[in-house]
């Protein structure tokens, strides 16, 4: 999503990760876009500059693993270390549309 160098066969094993409701259910917050959802003041996951974390893969990785601030939930233990790193290979596909 956020438009850096990614691998592609990874980053489309991951769409469905993005959108599954019953395990990552990213798009819940961040849309099915990854453009966010103002209501909640998600980040649009498009910009990266606007990543408040950093927008580099371990930035995006811990995001993912750890959570921010009690926003953000933390997806360790709900998904698989392969799942979390193909969410975040996503993360970088999607903005490079």
């Amino acid at each position: 999503l956020s438009g850096q160098p990614y691998y592609a066969a990874k980053a489309a094993r991951a769409a469905p990760l993005f959108q599954d409701n019953n395990k990552g259910n990213c798009f819940d917050c961040h849309g099915r876009d990854g453009k966010g959802v103002a209501a909640f003041g998600s980040t649009d996951l498009t910009r990266k500059e606007l990543y408040l974390y950093g927008s580099d893969r371990a930035a995006i990785t811990e995001s993912i693993v750890k959570g921010r601030h009690g926003v953000m939930p933390a997806f360790d233990g709900v998904l698989k270390p392969e799942e979390i790193k193909a969410v975040s290979v996503y993360v970088f596909r999607q903005a490079a549309r």
